[in-house]
């Protein structure tokens, strides 16, 4: 069994100038890195039991669990003109509560 943790402070980020977005056909964006993306936190747990099948031969069953609490973390913001010339922010997130399993055989 095994449990890990990783905390960072939220990344810098730039964001649009409030009420003069748009200038020239192009964002118009404020001082570089003037905000900070959310602090980021993901906890995980997974668990591995080996099995001998022969002499020869053994196998690993496992699964774990990323992102037990299911933590919202923003990873970036992008922005992009739309066709009313106003600005839009598109968000990307890291993933949600993630499960994997596995099963290996060695021979």
């Amino acid at each position: 069994m095994s449990a890990g943790f990783n905390f960072r402070t939220g990344k810098p980020s730039s964001e649009p100038k409030d009420g003069n977005t748009v200038l020239n056909g192009e964002i118009n964006f404020g001082r570089a890195n003037n905000i900070r993306l959310p602090d980021y936190f993901r906890a995980d747990v997974s668990g591995l039991y080996k099995i001998k099948l022969t002499h020869t031969m053994r196998s690993e069953i496992g699964a774990s669990v990323w992102n037990i609490f299911n933590t919202h973390n923003t990873i970036n913001n992008f922005y992009r003109i739309n066709s009313t010339n106003d600005v839009n922010k598109f968000s990307r997130a890291s993933l949600g509560l993630t499960t994997n399993f596995l099963f290996r055989v060695y021979f």
